[in-house]
């Protein structure tokens, strides 16, 4: 599995990447705003355990205060609440994966977008993940 980024040469300027197994994270300055910033692009594991190493990892990058502000975007493989998820809703393992989720954006200090017109981001037969 890999990660691909692109962005336009003169909407921001790459001064640092930092590449984990599951996440490509650029930091530098958007163009126009001359703001830092940190883009993260993310590809969450399905294992809870290993969720939880990279959500770990994620976070000691931010401790390290490359970038203030922080974008991040990408597949954690969860939702924020059960409510979100039809079909798996009951199981507990599920729900300490909302937990663990929520704990990790909190950690963050960041906040959630939602999607503009879409309800569903990802359907598969049975199950079906909502965008509030």
């Amino acid at each position: 599995m890999g990660l691909f980024t692109i962005w336009p040469k003169e909407s921001f300027n790459c001064e640092r990447i930092i590449i984990g197994r599951e996440f490509l994270a650029m930091a530098g300055k958007l163009s126009k705003e001359n703001i830092s910033v940190m883009i993260m692009n993310v590809y969450s594991p399905c294992n809870l355990s290993e969720k939880c190493q990279l959500w770990a990892e994620i976070v000691q990058i931010r401790i390290m205060k490359v970038c203030k502000t922080w974008c991040m975007v990408g597949n954690f493989n969860i939702v924020m609440t059960v409510e979100d998820s039809r079909g798996l809703s009951q199981q507990n393992s599920y729900r300490c994966e909302v937990r663990e989720l929520n704990q990790f954006i909190e950690n963050m200090e960041t906040l959630d977008i939602p999607m503009v017109k879409k309800k569903f981001i990802w359907y598969k037969s049975n199950k079906m993940l909502r965008v509030n």
